[in-house]
């Protein structure tokens, strides 16, 4: 478990892709119920048919969310500070904890945006860092991407 904490922390930033927007979505029911979250990823192109806009280049399922409390993620924090420690004596690196799955602590706002991270299944559960220019949550009782392949089919999508 701890290595893959320490693999959240310190993904090598040419490992980074870039999309204009990454929305997560929280798509509702009509009974109020929780269907999915998803990562949704968009870029600013010139669609053939429907000129400029945010056309959708691909997207992810995000598994459940794990909520933490307080003292519980300073805890673990504390705990993977010792074991980098251990393992790197002469470190003058901090390693930050970051949950296994994704939640809004994974989302850094930077100088020029936001870095999300999250577990990619669909890249053998490879830990994925991608930098946007806006970043925003929705929670719709449709799912936006579906609505998407209305404009761009997923099979002429970019793809990451």
């Amino acid at each position: 478990m701890h290595a893959l904490l320490l693999l959240f922390a310190i993904v090598p930033s040419d490992h980074v892709k870039e999309v204009d927007v990454i929305e997560w979505n929280s798509f509702y029911d009509d009974q109020g119920r929780l269907v999915l979250d998803q990562l949704i990823f968009y870029d600013y192109v010139k669609n053939e048919k429907f000129g400029w806009r945010y056309d959708v280049v691909d997207w992810r399922l995000i598994q459940p969310r794990e909520v933490l409390s307080d003292e519980e993620t300073n805890r673990r924090q504390k705990e993977l500070n010792l074991e980098w420690f251990k393992l790197n004596p002469q470190s003058k690196i901090t390693v930050k904890y970051i949950p296994e799955v994704v939640n809004p602590s994974q989302v850094i706002k930077t100088e020029n945006g936001y870095l999300v991270f999250f577990l990619d299944k669909k890249a053998n559960n490879s830990i994925r860092k991608m930098r946007c220019k806006v970043f925003h949550k929705t929670d719709t009782m449709y799912d936006p991407e579906l609505v998407e392949r209305e404009f761009l089919e997923e099979n002429k999508r970019k793809k990451l």
